[in-house]
């Protein structure tokens, strides 16, 4: 029992496994581990240990040594979870993230608040509060006064006021719990104008959304918890090439890899080159061979293979685990000899298969010219899309990372292609998705716009 009348217990990690080794010695095993943890021992007692530990029945106040290691490290190591309740009721069970932030000071003399950076999602049956700067995740059962709690610190409030807004709990366990909260880096003492953790100059934490703070940590290691970032998602593997649209293809011209070579500047002056342009030359517009050569270069398929019952391709650019989800998308407007229109690049087929018609394309186009701040509309649009299963399904936690990755891979791809051609190329930092989503007749969650790329002829 701990102050304000908190109870906690050890119980192991979910991701932990309890495991012999030949000689009969047990270990402790667990996935976001380097390695497994020998015990040094293979006695009835120590089995008997971790069977309460798999249970939750070893309180945190008993002695616990297991492979040299204490239970208060053993917690901080990501393989013991400390399971938190009062005599009212269970709290939250914390898993401890190896963020490498010192515990923070508590101070409850003045008002307190949730940081901004504060996330409440479901996981695994239960709420589960994280933060972005935390140095825990918190697991909150149903009908957790901790609940109540977390809603009362979304306004500044004293924890006088907090104890007379959570009334099932005693004064010393909110006080208790705070401490805890504070400690973690989930609630902090409110500033000048009301909010907690909001960034301070020079804090660190100054710009930060929720959303985009919780991305990096979770996307990255220490920042998560292990059974939300290794291994793949079961089901099917995905196709490596998208099924094609309807209709006849409009065959693309395939160049010479050789003609190219001879053609081209060095790699050094193209880079000294490269340059975002976008203005277009209007009274020579963008060719369709030009086109087929700068699609041929960047993203045709120049191999298919088959590895481990699963289907991969070999393209121009590099690929996360060479999963190549991204698919490209036209939008013409004034190309000389394609019509306007909104069509799919079939990277196998080295052809253009039309999606949908002049309007659809003009809405993009238009939101393409809003956001490059460009008097005029662009000769075309090249939209990037990903099939996210090819991606998330493989790598959990960092899959979508791993897609923003490889449009920052595709884009510098394209910009140098372009400048080697002498085209103009730019890469926009917006676009709209839902929009492109209904153009496409795609889900939003499935299939949708991840990066935009206009491409025109280079003013002389």
């Amino acid at each position: 029992m701990t102050a304000g009348g908190l109870l906690t217990h050890w119980q192991l990690a979910p991701t932990v496994r309890i495991g012999r080794d030949q000689a009969g010695v047990l270990h402790l095993i667990g996935s976001g581990q380097s390695g497994p943890l020998p015990l040094g021992g293979q006695s009835d007692e120590l089995a008997d240990t971790l069977r309460n530990l798999k249970a939750g029945a070893v309180t945190a106040a008993d002695p616990l040594e297991l492979g040299g290691l204490t239970g208060d490290q053993l917690h901080a190591a990501g393989w013991l979870d400390a399971l938190v309740g009062c005599p009212q009721a269970p709290l939250f069970s914390r898993q401890a993230l190896p963020t490498g932030r010192p515990a923070k000071a508590a101070d409850l003399d003045g008002p307190l608040a949730l940081s901004p950076l504060a996330v409440l999602h479901p996981a695994h049956g239960q709420l589960a509060l994280e933060s972005a700067t935390a140095a825990s995740r918190l697991l909150l059962p149903a009908g957790s006064p901790v609940l109540a709690l977390l809603g009362a610190l979304a306004a500044p409030r004293t924890p006088a006021e907090l104890a007379e807004l959570v009334p099932m709990l005693p004064a010393a366990t909110v006080d208790a719990v705070l401490d805890r909260l504070v400690a973690d880096g989930f609630v902090a003492p409110a500033t000048s104008s009301g909010e907690a953790g909001s960034g301070e100059a020079g804090s660190g934490e100054a710009g930060w959304s929720a959303h985009e703070a919780w991305f990096h940590a979770r996307s990255r290691w220490g920042g998560h918890a292990a059974t939300d970032y290794i291994g793949p998602v079961d089901g099917p593997a995905a196709s490596p090439v998208r099924e094609p649209y309807p209709g006849d293809p409009i065959r693309l011209h395939r160049p010479e890899p050789g003609s190219l070579a001879g053609a081209d500047r060095t790699l050094a002056e193209v880079m000294q080159a490269r340059r975002s342009v976008r203005g277009h030359d209007e009274a020579n517009p963008l060719r369709l061979d030009q086109l087929a050569e700068f699609l041929y270069r960047t993203a045709a398929i120049r191999e298919t293979f088959d590895y481990q019952g699963a289907s991969y391709t070999r393209r121009p650019y590099p690929a996360g685990g060479t999963g190549y989800e991204l698919e490209l998308y036209l939008a013409a407007g004034t190309v000389h000899g394609l019509p306007v229109g909104l069509y799919h690049y079939d990277p196998a087929e080295h052809a253009l298969r039309t999606v949908a018609g002049a309007e659809p394309a003009g809405q993009l186009l238009e939101r393409a010219r809003i956001t490059a701040l460009s008097p005029n509309r662009p000769q075309s649009l090249l939209v990037i899309a990903a099939r996210f299963d090819r991606m998330l399904g493989r790598y959990r936690g960092m899959g979508y990372a791993t897609v923003l990755k490889d449009v920052g891979v595709l884009y510098q791809s394209m910009y140098l292609v372009a400048t080697a051609m002498g085209l103009a190329p730019c890469a926009l930092g917006n676009g709209d998705s839902a929009g492109f989503a209904a153009a496409t007749g795609t889900d939003f969650l499935s299939e949708t716009s991840v990066g935009e790329f206009l491409l025109g002829s280079r003013p002389s």
